[in-house]
């Protein structure tokens, strides 16, 4: 996926400087027909924005260098050449006026802040003096107050672009504490697990202890019980490490730095106590509330017995259930028919779960649904009691349900993914790693 998504990002880029590299090359052309002067500022200003559009305005970097060359170009030209009145250079002036407010706003909504102030200076004055070049020959008063007016433009640009900046930061911190939170609620899970294996070992030995004297041969099966036990709280651990490697390291205050309550509200990291652990044997009860609660009728098709779960999966598994189903029941409350399936996939040698709920859709469910909007669904639904979730007034909608069990998976070395299914449907899939029958 990594590879892929860098190819695209590689293809982008050359597709940006082929595009670039011919607009200026079209401005250079066209310079005998209009002037350079006319020509040259326009195609280096559209091609420069196209080449930020195409190719992405990440990294930062990327932007400066565009809006610094644009901006250059177009203040020299201001500066050294008095425009006459005709029709092809207010053409020109208008394409160019409008690529550098484009700029504007991409400086101010991606450049850090230490240089936005420089870059979004430099963008305005070439934007506001770009009306100098036909009225130069007006007094000094008249061009003070038609590059005044001009200025509006500008300060509309960086108004814009502080928006989209303030948009994407809300964004980043949100995803950031959807990611913690399950990070976190996965590592208490994982801490309640060893200690679970850690008592049964304790256990194990006393009792070992009390029956040495009569009975060796039965201190050889505690022995085996004990690094049974023993092997799964060092795995468990393993996988808490690898989730709290890149946690923040802050206390847990259950408010994000804005002073709310962590994307996902208190169910994932707030101060609401703890629900007793879930898996794969509560769900045939999640389906049954769920299948009470509205119009849907539902088909469970669960993995025969004898499948070995380890606990952190097993309680992943109804999350992710419960966060699915809560999609269908926000999102396409109309849908007639759902399917939740839990099975074996993989090999022997690579075993794995796969867990699918697959709804289909009505023509009003589709109204109200969007085959987007369910990846939109709200946070917290692997948290919230199976009786609560799909009661819409006791969610928080914060848009990041998925994501965070995404992060979830991942780190439990598996995949989810979530889109349009059929005509009108939508499928949520995940698979986990089981540990493999070989390994024995």
């Amino acid at each position: 996926m990594r590879k892929q998504r860098e190819a695209r990002l590689v293809t982008r880029s050359r597709v940006a400087v082929a595009v670039a590299t011919s607009t200026v090359a079209l401005g250079v052309v066209a310079a005998p027909f209009a002037g350079p002067f006319v020509t040259v500022p326009t195609g280096v200003a559209v091609a420069g924005l196209l080449g930020l559009l195409i190719g992405g305005a990440r990294p930062a970097r990327r932007v400066m260098a565009v809006s610094a060359a644009v901006s250059a170009v177009s203040l020299g030209v201001t500066l050294l050449w008095a425009a006459p009145n005709s029709t092809p250079i207010q053409v020109a002036g208008l394409a160019e006026l409008a690529a550098l407010i484009w700029l504007i706003v991409l400086v101010v909504r991606h450049v850090p802040v230490p240089q936005v102030w420089f870059y979004a200076g430099l963008a305005s004055v070439a934007q506001a003096t770009l009306i100098l070049r036909p009225i130069k020959a007006l007094p000094p008063m008249d061009q003070a107050a038609a590059v005044a007016f001009w200025t509006t433009g500008a300060v509309c640009a960086i108004l814009g672009g502080s928006y989209l900046r303030s948009l994407d930061a809300n964004r980043v911190r949100a995803v950031l504490a959807a990611r913690r939170s399950q990070r976190l609620e996965l590592a208490r899970d994982l801490h309640d697990f060893v200690a679970h294996d850690v008592s049964g070992i304790v256990v194990q030995a006393q009792a070992a202890q009390v029956i040495a004297p009569h009975d060796p041969d039965a201190v050889l099966d505690a022995l085996k019980r004990i690094e049974e036990a023993g092997l799964q709280a060092l795995a468990a651990m393993d996988r808490t490490v690898h989730m709290l490697h890149d946690v923040e390291e802050s206390p847990a205050t259950g408010a994000d730095d804005t002073g709310d309550e962590p994307a996902g509200g208190p169910e994932l990291g707030g101060p609401a106590s703890r629900m007793p652990l879930v898996g794969t044997a509560d769900v045939p009860d999640l389906v049954a509330r769920f299948a009470a609660s509205g119009q849907s009728t539902v088909d469970l098709q669960v993995a025969p017995d004898g499948v070995q779960i380890p606990r952190e999966v097993d309680t992943t598994v109804y999350r992710i259930i419960v966060e699915a189903l809560t999609n269908v029941r926000r999102h396409a409350p109309t849908a007639s028919h759902v399917t939740v399936v839990i099975e074996r996939s993989g090999t022997a040698g690579n075993p794995a779960l796969t867990v699918t709920v697959t709804n289909d859709s009505s023509p009003a469910s589709s109204a109200l649904a969007p085959a987007g909007s369910v990846g939109s669904a709200a946070s917290a639904a692997s948290a919230v009691p199976a009786s609560a979730a799909f009661d819409a007034g006791e969610r928080r909608g914060g848009g990041l349900g998925l994501l965070g069990l995404t992060e979830r998976v991942e780190a439990l070395g598996g995949r989810l993914s979530a889109g349009p299914h059929g005509s009108a449907g939508w499928r949520t899939t995940a698979s986990l790693p089981l540990p493999s029958t070989e390994s024995a």
